[in-house]
């Protein structure tokens, strides 16, 4: 084929189970580019080739509809009589499936780069609700410093729009797919990440955990079947990195993390290096373990010599430092000082004027018994009990008694 439409065809890159790709060149732009376009010799019906060609242009609709720095970007779609093909972002490398068509397992570190590169791509995808469906090694591009590019979303579709997929019908590569994907139930972003998974397995182990002579017994055991643990196929794993990708090949969806990039996320976190245990005391050998290396004899090194005026210097720099500190702490201290209470102040005295005496009455003496006896003339006020002139305690006239009527029948 030297021609594809506009295009002048290079050469051919790969081909693969719907279609083949080519090296092509735009004549006017002189821009090297990628051409997919579909065969199906087996297919002799027309609606069925009519098929292959929607599928193909859903592709170029899902993939224009993404643009992100790990997805291969789509130029142009076109049909020129019978054929149908998509021009695409030529990216200079190879897939991931050449790297891993050795057997042998990749590095930790290279393998979560490649495997957030590709998280970041498909979380992308779903965000606008296409999912790719045929997640694999063949469909990773790989540039020069492990640049990845997501190709093919020959099988995604968009979820808000009726597609080409019906309940029931399998699409994709059986290794890596999904159990709901091989039992026709409704499937979803997480059904990416299962792929991813098993890429993840496959580049950190050398092999599939899932295969089969045919494609009935691979997807047997997807559905039924558990992948022998990763810890026995690599012994240089470690037990977080195994256990991050076991919960990313759930059979059940909701077993699975929420996100690609939380699963890629947590196989990096994973992929970190620990520090090694310290050595446990006792047993052979446990003296030489815990015995502290040779310390070496420090050797004298040369001083520089410094300048006198420059250490005055620093010296009046920290006395000025000190002295500084010192009164910033006392100048706190006396603000935070609660105050000493004050002695209460006496009562300014009044002045007033001199107030005469009060005179206080006298106490009047109690009337004797004799003078209660005596008959006391009605008709007339009594007269007032005045006071003797004498005290009682007055010596009393020669040969006169106490009670004894005195001058003037007085007693």
């Amino acid at each position: 084929m030297e021609r594809i439409g506009k295009y002048e065809v290079i050469r051919e890159l790969g081909r693969g189970s719907m279609g083949r790709v080519f090296l092509a060149r735009h004549p006017i732009m002189d821009k090297t580019v990628a051409i997919k376009v579909v065969h199906a010799p087996e297919l002799s019906g027309a609606p069925e080739i009519d098929h292959l060609r929607r599928r193909l242009f859903a592709e170029a609709r899902g993939a224009g509809l993404l643009s992100h720095a790990n997805i291969i970007a789509i130029h142009d779609v076109d049909v020129v009589g019978e054929l149908a093909f998509i021009v695409m972002e030529y990216i200079e490398g190879d897939t991931l499936e050449d790297r891993l068509a050795s057997g042998a397992p990749m590095s930790v570190n290279e393998t979560a780069s490649i495997v957030g590169q590709i998280a970041c791509a498909l979380d992308a995808a779903h965000a606008r609700a296409i999912i790719h469906r045929d997640i694999k090694p063949a469909n990773i591009m790989l540039s020069h410093g492990n640049r990845v590019k997501v190709a093919d979303f020959g099988i995604a579709r968009n979820l808000a729009e009726a597609g080409l997929t019906k309940t029931g019908l399998v699409l994709g590569t059986p290794y890596y797919m999904a159990p709901e994907q091989i039992l026709g139930h409704p499937i979803d972003g997480r059904a990416d990440q299962f792929a991813l998974a098993v890429i993840a397995y496959r580049m950190l182990t050398g092999v599939r955990p899932f295969d089969g002579d045919t494609v009935t017994a691979i997807m047997y055991q997807i559905v039924n079947g558990e992948p022998k643990p990763m810890l026995e196929r690599n012994k240089a794993l470690t037990r977080p990195i195994a256990d991050v990708v076991a919960r990313a090949l759930s059979k059940d969806p909701n077993g699975r993390y929420a996100t690609c990039s939380e699963f890629a996320l947590e196989l990096l976190r994973a992929s970190a290096p620990r520090p090694a245990p310290a050595p446990i005391a006792g047993g052979a050998g446990a003296a030489a373990v815990m015995a502290p290396a040779p310390v070496a004899a420090p050797t004298a090194t040369a001083t520089p010599k410094q300048s006198p005026w420059r250490a005055g210097l620093q010296v009046i720099f920290y006395i000025g430092l000190s002295l500084a500190v010192i009164a910033f702490v006392i100048t706190l201290y006396v603000r935070e000082r609660p105050a000493a209470p004050q002695a209460p102040q006496p009562a300014p005295v009044v002045q007033s004027e001199p107030q005469p005496p009060v005179r206080r009455p006298e106490a009047r003496k109690p009337a004797r018994r004799r003078d209660l006896k005596r008959p006391v003339n009605k008709e007339e006020p009594a007269a007032p009990v005045t006071e003797p002139a004498t005290r009682v305690d007055a010596p009393l006239p020669a040969g006169q008694r106490v009670g004894d009527p005195g001058p003037g029948g007085k007693p």
